[in-house]
């Protein structure tokens, strides 16, 4: 019997470093049906034959291959751009990255039938059947994302510990790709009625760089900004109490810089709700307090990762739990905590996105 188009769909992104929503040895079954309601039947056999971004084909390439009307192949392929399920660059089309195809259809406020059917089976095959372990990062020990500070949080700079700042990240990135779009995990449990911080944060935006910035604002699915607005975007995020988030390598080439929540997020939630430790990589800083700690709490309320407690009206803090991110010290109006940069650093930050995905490919396939 065939396999049906919707395994050979999953079977490609389960061979990258991410790999596929699976259920023990086999795919999601929800996952599966994600792919079957966004693709029909007759449109899932041209999708299958795509690969993943960036190997493009054109239309014209996948007619030929499947032996179909042109017409009717690249009508197909149009359709499902236009509903950004596929990517398509110039006259070229692909699968989507796995993270952009779990997240596409939370980009917009609009609650389509096929929109919360994606929130809805998102609950299954990405908590349930434990897909968070491998979107993550590697299941042994490598984040895909790692924690960053703004600069107004830490208490002397040095060129070491540049790419951990916010700021700098925001300036490394090339000109004119600086994109915010609607944060999808917030947008997400927004869409359920489930959102636990409705009170406290907006939806808020990621900002995206670099390819993946170019890539939203081809779609206009993003709002283009300038360096300065960037970063007094994330100075506010943080402000809030949110953690903010990049790639987990030095390389400038940096794709995204996410505002975190601890009960929507897909990535700090691996720490705060999963039992995932290592779902986002520590910066290499720590809070230091003064003699001016009054124990008032606040920067242990504001901590997302439950780091800082008080003992005998003052705040005590749990290096193991901290990231280093630096909310506790943008609470503090006694001014009385600083972050400090760790020598030597206690985490690993890869050079290139190519070395962290090596890792992780490594960690997940460990058969291959």
């Amino acid at each position: 019997m065939p396999e049906s188009p919707y395994r050979r769909i999953a079977k490609k992104w389960d061979e990258l470093p991410m790999r596929c929503p699976r259920k023990g040895d086999d795919y999601s079954p929800a996952f599966l049906r994600y792919l079957e309601a966004c693709f029909p039947a007759g449109e899932a056999e041209i999708v299958a034959v795509l690969e993943v971004s960036p190997r493009l084909k054109s239309a014209g390439q996948a007619a030929e291959e499947l032996g179909l009307s042109p017409d009717r192949v690249a009508a197909v392929l149009r359709r499902l751009a236009d509903s950004y399920l596929i990517n398509r660059i110039g006259e070229g089309y692909a699968l989507p990255l796995i993270a952009n195809m779990i997240n596409t259809l939370m980009l917009d406020e609009e609650k389509s039938d096929l929109a919360m059917l994606s929130a809805r089976l998102y609950q299954e095959y990405f908590i349930r059947d434990g897909y968070f372990r491998y979107y993550e990062g590697g299941i042994r020990e490598t984040p895909v994302m790692r924690a960053i500070a703004v600069n107004e949080t830490v208490r002397a700079r040095s060129e070491t510990i540049n790419i951990e700042i916010a700021e700098d990240v925001v300036g490394e990135a090339p000109e004119g790709t600086l994109t915010l779009t609607r944060c999808p995990c917030r947008s997400r449990t927004e869409k359920l009625g489930i959102r636990e911080c409705k009170d406290k944060f907006p939806v808020a935006s990621c900002l995206m760089m670099g390819m993946s910035g170019i890539y939203f604002q081809g779609e206009g699915r993003g709002r283009k900004v300038d360096p300065s607005e960037a970063k007094k975007y994330l100075r506010e995020m943080a402000q809030l109490g949110l953690v903010l988030t990049t790639d987990n390598f030095r390389d400038p080439n940096h794709l995204v810089i996410c505002a975190c929540c601890g009960c929507c997020c897909s990535q700090t939630r691996g720490v705060t709700r999963w039992n995932h430790p290592l779902a986002v990589n520590r910066a290499n800083f720590l809070p230091r307090f003064s003699e001016e700690c009054v124990g008032c709490g606040t920067c242990a309320k504001r901590c997302v990762f439950k780091a800082i407690t008080l003992v005998e009206k003052k705040a005590r803090l749990d290096e193991k739990l901290c990231r280093g991110c630096g909310v506790c010290v943008l609470g503090c109006k006694k001014g009385a905590v600083k972050l400090e940069a760790l020598e030597p650093a206690r985490s690993q930050i890869f050079d290139t996105g190519r070395d962290l995905f090596r890792k992780i490919k490594a960690e997940n396939h460990p058969a291959a």
